[in-house]
């Protein structure tokens, strides 16, 4: 639903959103956009390649989709409530909140000087993606642990 409010209210601004959804069976319908249903790694990778935009929104598990969007150049877009702020730096994605007048205002901001923008978030993402480890993953967690 806010992805449908967003896509009216960037309407009204003359902006187009084409949303596209990929992972359920290609047989269900949406409100709004295309299902593309399941997709191999190369149809994924030309997916990120081909759009201005991600989101993958982990509200309660962070989804290793927005890692897979990142490493592939694509901005990433998450929301404020979800988990995704635990295990992205903040440089790294468009944050804003789950609401449809405020995922239009990050969207017409990051469209209105994407060169700048958007090339530097993309590249610290790639940056902070090559300092994500398992081991670094494991001492995470285990530090958790020892605090509970």
């Amino acid at each position: 639903m806010v992805l449908n409010n967003s896509q009216r209210l960037l309407k009204k601004k003359g902006i187009e959103l084409e949303i596209s959804y990929f992972g359920s069976d290609s047989q269900y319908q949406f409100i709004n956009g295309r299902n593309l249903g399941k997709l191999n790694h190369s149809q994924l990778l030309q997916l990120y390649r081909d759009n201005d935009f991600g989101i993958a929104p982990s509200m309660t598990n962070f989804s290793l989709v927005t890692f897979e969007m990142m490493s592939a150049g694509l901005p990433v877009i998450d929301f404020a409530e979800g988990s995704g702020p635990w295990f992205m730096s903040k440089d790294t994605y468009i944050s804003t909140h789950l609401d449809e007048y405020q995922l239009s205002v990050a969207i017409e901001k990051a469209i209105a000087s994407p060169s700048r923008r958007l090339q530097k978030m993309t590249q610290d993402a790639r940056n902070y993606l090559q300092r994500i480890t398992w081991q670094k993953t494991i001492d995470d967690f285990i530090a958790v642990l020892a605090n509970l």
